[in-house]
């Protein structure tokens, strides 16, 4: 069964900011995290959000803002099917060396099976305890779980919008879950 771990958001809020504090708290546990984050490139006209490689360097453009919804779209970016496969070969080469797999941003693009979907399967079916840790905005997180078949509790949460979210407590006990910070074996 996989572990899991969640970062829940409300809107309006920066997700990317909020993601990367807790991954500098993550390191500073010690643990190596693997994955990526979506961040907005700013200024930038129309919309855009890139991805970026967080265990050694690498953007790639992810999407563009466009005017309203395309048909059959989910959202109204204009997405680059490489990106998301590019996301997927980074997760593949830096897992071997990774306590920890984040994926930034999850949505109903992978509730519907596309986007990251591919990625977060391939993570999760990997043998071994490495927990899985994924973002997404707090209305998603019922669809994400069913959809991929999250049976266990998560080994951490943060509900990021909640009062009293306290994301130090997440990395300390995503820490403690790898074995590494609150649980002495630093």
């Amino acid at each position: 069964m996989p572990r899991w771990a969640v970062i829940t958001f409300g809107r309006n809020v920066d997700r990317a900011g909020a993601t990367l504090a807790v991954v500098h708290q993550l390191y500073g546990h010690g643990v190596a995290v693997a994955g990526f984050l979506q961040v907005k490139q700013p200024g930038a006209a129309p919309e855009t959000v890139e991805l970026v490689r967080l265990a050694a360097e690498g953007r790639a453009l992810l999407g563009v803002r466009t005017e309203g919804r395309q048909r059959g779209a989910s959202c109204s970016f204009s997405f680059d099917a490489h990106a998301f496969a590019t996301c997927r070969s980074w997760l593949e080469a830096d897992a071997p060396s990774a306590d920890v797999l984040l994926l930034h941003e999850l949505s109903k693009l992978e509730v519907e099976g596309q986007g990251h979907a591919p990625a977060l399967t391939w993570a999760l079916g990997l043998p071994g305890d490495r927990p899985v840790v994924f973002c997404a905005r707090a209305e998603h997180l019922g669809q994400l779980v069913e959809r991929f078949a999250l049976t266990s509790e998560p080994v951490a949460y943060l509900e990021h919008h909640a009062p009293g979210a306290d994301s130090t407590r997440f990395a300390a006990d995503l820490a403690a879950a790898v074995g590494l910070g609150a649980c002495g074996h630093e």
